[in-house]
């Protein structure tokens, strides 16, 4: 690829990505479906990067993962935010649906904590837990 064409498309690229923050569209959001079963696969390690990348950086974001099977599954939603009183704080809740029967539950708060905590995998890549007021680590979509 020329230089002429590398610029063109980086350029294309700077310019995509202001128009999707002007349009109101939030970076800090990500959405994603995983297949039940699948702990730690590509997609969900896609999540813990982006948890761990806005932790650092200190900037409110929202993840949702929905792990689904044929009739059932669970949607786990985890926030960084700030709270009253300007601390920073993770929150993981989770909420279960299937086809039959009462349908959808409401959001259950599952773990609140002041922190997220890498660790490494046996694959040598890192994931992220939730660290409680105490101390605890708490794994995320258990």
């Amino acid at each position: 690829m020329t230089l002429a064409r590398t610029l063109a498309a980086l350029f294309l690229l700077v310019l995509a990505a202001h128009l999707s923050h002007a349009s109101g569209q939030s970076p800090t959001k990500l959405s994603i479906a995983i297949q039940a079963g699948n702990k730690y696969s590509r997609k969900e390690m896609r999540v813990h990067r982006f948890l761990w990348t806005n932790w650092q950086r200190r900037r409110t974001a929202t993840a949702e993962v929905t792990f689904f099977g044929i009739d059932a599954g669970n949607i786990y939603t985890v926030s960084l935010k700030r709270n009253a009183g300007a601390h920073w704080i993770v929150e993981e809740y989770m909420r279960h649906y299937q086809a039959v029967g009462p349908g959808s539950t409401d959001n259950k708060l599952v773990a609140s904590g002041v922190a997220l905590r890498r660790f490494r995998l046996r694959s040598g890549a890192f994931a992220v837990q939730l660290v409680t007021g105490d101390g605890k680590t708490v794994p995320l979509f258990d």
